[in-house]
């Protein structure tokens, strides 16, 4: 029990980036399994990489792509969220 703003303080330890890819495969399980990933979900269209360090795991993602053939159509990097603080507290 704390208040919204103290639960997303304890998750920005860790750091969400958001990314998705041309053509769309389900890559789902082979990012998992990247160096700096703690884990990841998917969105629509896009993938949640929950990393310790984007600046980090970005370029790790880059060579990702090219060894897989895809192409980045959107990245981003988004604070965590109160549903990213909840599971984080609750796994």
């Amino acid at each position: 029990m704390d208040s919204p703003e103290k639960l997303k303080a304890k998750a920005e330890e860790q750091h969400v980036v958001e990314v998705s890819f041309s053509p769309a495969k389900d890559v789902e399980h082979q990012l998992k399994d990247l160096k700096y990933v703690s884990g990841v979900s998917r969105v629509g269209d896009k993938f949640r990489l929950y990393v310790e360090d984007a600046s980090e795991a970005i370029p790790m993602l880059i060579d990702f792509c090219r060894k897989n053939n895809l192409k980045i159509v959107s990245i981003n990097t988004l604070k965590p969220s109160l549903e990213d603080a909840f599971v984080k507290i609750t796994v």
